[in-house]
């Protein structure tokens, strides 16, 4: 097997009996995008999870869903357009009916999480580089910095 013959899995997204699309998992370049555009959901996202005691299993990816359509459907339809390959779609994602959205999170999210052990793991993985990164922070920021010495 070779890197240039992967194919991600994907799932059709579909309206009635009509698929309107395919949405994958989402890659690195997707998560940077979304973090760009969504920094506060992301960490309203990680308080959900937190407040949570760290128990989301994928049997909860729809719950999950829920909380994040309810409180924040951007993030959601931005999410939709990007595993759908469609990035400047997300108006017309924010368009679909609840439902919809719902099964397209849980699919994304089940099929992002999923070959990482689950979305716990992930963010088991991810709280703890972030906490690495904050330990060093300090030391970083230790030396002054002039940006104009005179």
């Amino acid at each position: 097997m070779s890197l240039a013959s992967f194919t991600p899995e994907a799932r059709d997204l579909k309206v009635g009996d009509k698929v309107i699309c395919r949405v994958t998992g989402l890659s690195l370049s997707h998560i940077e995008i979304i973090v760009r555009t969504h920094l506060d959901d992301i960490e309203a996202l990680f308080e959900l999870f937190m407040n949570g005691g760290g128990n989301f299993e994928n049997d909860d990816l729809k719950k999950l869903a829920v909380s994040l359509a309810t409180s924040a459907p951007g993030f959601v339809a931005n999410v939709i357009a990007l595993a759908s390959g469609e990035n400047d779609a997300t108006e017309n994602a924010a368009k679909l009916p609840m439902p919809v959205q719902l099964q397209a999170m849980s699919d994304i999210m089940e099929l992002t999480f999923t070959e990482v052990g689950g979305i716990k793991k992930f963010m088991e993985t991810v709280a703890s580089l972030l906490g690495n990164v904050r330990g060093k922070m300090p030391q970083l920021t230790k030396t002054p910095v002039t940006l104009n010495p005179e």
